[in-house]
């Protein structure tokens, strides 16, 4: 008949089953739902790995803080018995505790005349609190294992910038911008000091 395809080709073109279509489809949407989770799975993975790094770092700095400190107990109480022998009627625990690191970094006098030191050497320059203080950190060896001993050695080197300028050894300039510390004020010697490193 005219219009109509032999039946072996009407075979050919014979509609998918329902079933297997419907199979077909819900097969190629749980196979996007895989290479979706196969993502998330690669993104929790590498974060886990990193966060893994970062507990060992900590646990690492915890033990040598706390090995510090188990030393540091040791050596008070050991000035304790000293004390205890030398004057047995002194009450150890009544003396007044001085923070070691505050009173380290306020009363190092060092820090001040490095300071002055770094400021003639780049002069007419002006340098940044934040290079100069980073400079500091690298000469004497400092380590700082939490944000607030950081915070109070920053503050430390400010504070003898402050009191060289007070004192009419250097001069402050305008802030600049520093990476990863914000904005940093500058120094630099000034120019008509009549005082060098030996009258300090």
């Amino acid at each position: 008949m005219t219009g109509q395809l032999p039946a072996n080709e009407r075979r050919k073109v014979a509609k998918v089953p329902t079933k297997l279509k419907r199979l077909a489809e819900e097969r190629a949407r749980v196979a996007g739902e895989l290479e979706v989770s196969l993502t998330a799975v690669k993104m929790a993975e590498a974060t886990c790995l990193k966060l893994q790094a970062e507990v060992r770092v900590a646990d690492e700095t915890f033990q040598i803080i706390r090995r510090q400190h188990q030393g540091i107990a040791q050596r008070l109480a050991a000035l304790d018995e000293q004390l205890n022998q030398v004057a047995p009627s002194v009450r150890p625990e009544l003396i007044a505790p001085i923070r070691a690191i505050k009173g380290k970094f306020k009363a190092y006098r060092n820090l001040r005349s490095y300071l002055l030191e770094k400021l003639t050497e780049c002069s007419p320059h002006y340098i940044s609190t934040s290079e100069l203080g980073k400079m500091a950190v690298d000469t004497f060896a400092f380590t700082f294992p939490n944000a607030n001993l950081r915070n109070e050695w920053k503050d430390s080197v400010y504070g003898a910038l402050r009191n060289l300028a007070i004192d009419g050894l250097i001069e402050k300039g305008a802030k600049i911008p520093c990476k990863g510390t914000g904005p940093s004020v500058t120094w630099r010697l000034k120019i008509d000091s009549p005082l060098h490193l030996s009258d300090l």
